[in-house]
């Protein structure tokens, strides 16, 4: 897999007072960035879970883990996107202190456009709840739709972030905050062919569903970090600026 590189910054110390409004926007940041401690959580280990936990339980484990990856994945969305509204408001308001409203503009509208977007689409929630409604009364068919949205998440999720990320990192760049983007690296291995792993499972009499749940069950543990080391490396230049 590969891993996430975040290029040096290099913070500018500008000679004007930073306004209250910009220390709001900070504030939010920080906020968005501390719960993730309470977000962002690595489950218990899949080989425990599948060959102890799910036999003890008679199998209820399965359903348990199946509403948690559902919820975890909107916890997550939801805390990005408040991440995300607050770096762009900072920016925002950062510009109009420096009078670089207009050149930055056109990156922080396209900043709002793309989160609009998203939040309708990579970031919308699955939402647990509903999802085992729906699989139950349409006698698991709805349990297909949201393996669909199960197994593309979390490359949906990386992928706003590399965009959103070298969008930023270009207005940070013009404001002076930053001399070097900041970036995000995907790793390619969570782009999953949807239809390709169904059939590997069904021609495999089921044998590939397990790599497949293996697959579901750890896709957050390797990207929190790299989501993280962005969101620090983001905090800095803010708490230093």
């Amino acid at each position: 897999m590969e891993s996430t590189t975040v290029a040096p910054v290099a913070p500018v110390t500008l000679a004007a007072p930073t306004a209250p409004a910009t220390v709001q926007s900070a504030t939010r940041l920080e906020a968005a960035v501390r719960e993730r401690a309470d977000t962002d959580r690595t489950f218990l280990n899949w080989w425990i879970y599948i060959f102890i936990v799910s036999w003890v339980t008679l199998g209820l484990a399965s359903l348990y883990y199946y509403i948690r990856r559902i919820s975890r994945i909107d916890a997550f969305s939801r805390r990005k996107v408040a991440y995300y509204e607050a770096l762009i408001e900072y920016t925002e308001r950062r510009a109009a202190a420096q009078g670089a409203e207009t050149a930055v503009r056109p990156l922080t509208d396209q900043l709002r456009a793309d989160l609009d977007v998203a939040r309708r689409t990579s970031l919308k929630p699955i939402r647990a709840g509903l999802t085992v409604l729906l699989s139950f009364i349409t006698l698991g068919i709805w349990y297909l739709v949201a393996l669909h949205q199960l197994n593309r998440a979390w490359d949906d999720r990386q992928r706003f972030e590399a965009t959103f990320d070298d969008k930023l990192s270009q207005a940070w760049i013009q404001l002076g905050l930053l001399s070097y983007p900041i970036t995000f690296k995907v790793d390619q291995g969570k782009a999953r062919n949807f239809w390709i792993w169904l059939v590997l499972t069904v021609v495999t009499l089921g044998i590939w569903a397990a790599v497949w749940d293996y697959r579901l069950h750890t896709d957050p543990d390797r990207l929190y970090p790299e989501f993280h080391a962005v969101e620090d490396s983001v905090l800095q230049v803010v708490r230093t600026s």
